[in-house]
């Protein structure tokens, strides 16, 4: 009995028993390179009398590895070879090379609403049944690794958006594969995403006849169109977009280049037609330009001046001089405006070190003295010339002559009036020495401690709108999560509506009262710029009611309801400061000739883009170009557009309507 045991136990042993065979060390055949790996055995878990299970990675194998000999191939089975195994049919001529097959399988988001799983639709970003919507099948390139498209539509959005039957689509074989490219990949997507990365506004809703494309239109496989009607068909798509004006928001906005701007440049633009508005004035381009450096210096540095000048008065500035064409000198401000410059002129000169600063006293004294008549001021500014200072001398002409048309009295006390025999009737006989006393207070102390403080005030009220429209889109992004815990009906999604424009209308009021307010913190002022045939455009600084009104809109929005001020506008967009001024010929149309050089209006905001896109158009510039940037034309282009919307803000009624 213990010889059959022993007998069985060695039968059992050698049974167990193998012999592990390692790899050859001499190399292989490519189809017999395969590494076969010991399995790992945990050895804690066995025990101890437990046999190990067989490993065959050393078992002899079957295939007969000896290399096959290749042989040509005779034309007669050659021919039977080719007919054995036809070429499968092409999807299409961009279909072909990266198109997949969709098998439907069951996904493992199945729950009792969905039995079949979900989906979230690219179009509509709702929850969908798998069963009731198609998924993308092509294939494209991702930093040199081809992956599958994730995009997913459900039935509604395809049929509604674009035209297509879903069950066309999903008309699969008996192994249950279909193919399909969704728009996205086409390049036609109409969903909010990818009209935002193209810089595009919103589609809308669809008509419920027309859909707003079909797949077809585009599709490369079945468009029968040449390329000019492709391209023109993609360029219809694509919509102007207004330039921002000074962007103060915290997410930066990042627009991408889309395919429809490049294809923008390919196709010829015909100049748009201009709408030209004579200025009623008489006045040259050097006349025009002295008067408005006038303006621009007094609303600079008008809160420095001693005495100060009303606000009445400094809104007699805006008007240039519009007037008949047959007037020997176009008409200007009023005696009153004009003294009340000249004291403040002095004020500033006032500061200047010697013995001039006696004199300007002494004649700062005797302007206040005297009343609004130019005749008695002028004969106190020329003693002024005559001074003679070692360190400083005031140097400026004498005023225009006078006008034949105006016709002056000579009364006892002009004829007992010593001094000067030059006769003044017309207010813009001083425009030269106002230019002069102008010139004269650029190197005093005040006007030089003005403008460092002017770079720091106008940092603190970027700062305060900056801070204004954080707290805003902190307020409103509270405010919305509010609104999606809600349900929504019909009536909570026109409040949200309401509430979400008037945080954009408060938000742009932010952006374009700024605008209207750094003008007054500039160092100088200049024209925009000159187009090619050298007309040149002048857009002046907003007045001082406009400022005065957006300083007290920042306030208000700065230090909150506490501190809100009242808004009063009287603003009336008949000034210089409420269009477009261009000196130079008027553009020639139809065989017309241009005429000679006089100053033009552009009113109308829609007119003013039309000049902007007149000059890109004419100088070839590129719009989304980076190395037209910088260019003095690129540069009037983008400022006439910014102006634009701003005009455009600056029209409507109720611009200030959020403060409310």
């Amino acid at each position: 009995m213990a010889t059959s045991t022993s007998a069985s136990a060695i039968r059992k042993a050698r049974q167990h028993v193998y012999v592990f065979v390692p790899q050859s060390p001499y190399p292989t055949a490519p189809s017999s390179q395969k590494t076969n790996v010991m399995p790992r055995l945990n050895s804690l878990a066995l025990k101890e009398n437990t046999p190990l299970r067989p490993f065959n990675g050393g078992a002899p194998r079957l295939v007969d590895e000896t290399p096959v000999l290749k042989r040509k191939v005779p034309e007669d089975e050659l021919s039977l070879t080719k007919a054995a195994n036809p070429k499968k049919q092409k999807l299409g001529e961009d279909l072909a090379a990266h198109a997949a097959q969709h098998r439907v399988n069951a996904p493992a988001n199945v729950c009792p609403e969905f039995p079949n799983g979900f989906i979230y639709c690219h179009q509509c970003s709702k929850k969908r049944d798998v069963a009731n919507s198609v998924h993308c099948t092509w294939v494209k390139a991702v930093k040199g690794v081809e992956k599958l498209c994730n995009v997913k539509i459900c039935d509604r959005c395809l049929k509604k958006h674009y035209g297509q039957d879903p069950d066309q689509i999903k008309a699969v074989d008996n192994s249950g594969v279909y193919t399909f490219k969704c728009p996205r990949c086409l390049d036609m997507c109409s969903c909010w995403r990818c009209r935002k990365l193209k810089g595009l506004s919103s589609a809308g809703k669809p008509s419920a006849n027309k859909p707003e494309q079909t797949l077809t239109a585009l599709s490369p496989a079945k468009s029968t169109k040449s390329m000019v009607e492709v391209l023109i068909t993609m360029m219809s798509q694509v919509t102007e977009v207004e330039p921002s004006a000074i962007n103060m928001s915290t997410k930066a906005k990042v627009g991408a280049k889309t395919k429809q701007q490049t294809l923008r440049q390919m196709l010829p633009q015909s100049l748009p037609k201009l709408k030209w508005t004579k200025v009623p004035t008489i006045l040259d381009l050097h006349d025009a330009k002295s008067r408005l450096q006038i303006r621009e210096f007094i609303l600079r540095f008008a809160s420095v001046m001693e005495p100060s000048i009303p606000r009445a008065q400094l809104a007699e500035l805006d008007d240039l001089g519009c007037g008949p064409d047959d007037d020997e000198m176009a008409p200007w401000v009023s005696e009153a405006c004009v003294r009340s410059v000249i004291l403040g002129l002095l004020g500033i000169l006032v500061t200047l070190e010697g013995d001039i600063q006696k004199h300007i006293r002494s004649a700062v004294r005797d302007i206040r003295a005297t009343g609004n008549n130019l005749n008695k001021i002028w004969p106190i500014l020329a003693k002024l010339q005559d001074v003679n200072d070692d360190n400083t001398q005031l140097s400026f002409p004498d005023p225009l002559p006078l006008p034949t048309s105006v016709v002056i009295y000579n009364t006892r006390m002009t004829r007992s009036n010593g001094g000067p025999t030059v006769s003044i009737g017309h207010t813009a006989q001083m425009v030269p020495v106002l230019e002069a006393l102008i010139e004269a207070t650029l190197s005093t102390p005040i006007v030089r401690e003005e403008l460092d403080n002017g770079f720091k005030e106008a940092k603190e009220v970027i700062r305060g709108v900056q801070r204004a429209i954080r707290e805003e889109n902190e307020r409103w992004d509270a405010e919305r999560k509010s609104f999606e815990v809600s349900k929504e009906t019909s009536e909570e999604a026109l409040k949200i509506r309401s509430k979400r424009d008037i945080h954009k209308f408060r938000i742009r009021d932010l952006e374009n009262a700024l605008r209207l307010v750094i003008p007054g913190f500039a160092p100088r002022f200049a024209p925009l710029g000159t187009d090619k045939a050298g007309r040149v455009y002048w857009i002046p600084s907003p007045g001082v009611v406009e400022r005065k009104t957006a300083l007290d809109f920042i306030a208000s929005a700065t230090v909150g309801k506490k501190g809100k001020a009242r808004i009063v506008d009287d603003t009336v967009p008949t000034k210089w400061s409420w269009f477009v001024a261009v000196w130079g010929r008027k553009i020639p149309v139809a065989g017309n000739e241009a005429g000679d050089e006089r100053w033009w209006a552009f009113t109308d905001p829609v007119e003013i883009r039309k000049v902007a896109n007149w000059i890109r158009i004419d100088a070839r510039i590129d719009p989304d170009g980076d190395a037209d940037a910088n260019k003095p034309l690129a540069l009037l282009v983008k400022g006439l557009y910014e102006y634009a919307q701003l005009l455009d803000w600056r029209l409507k009624e109720d611009k200030y309507g959020s403060v409310a």
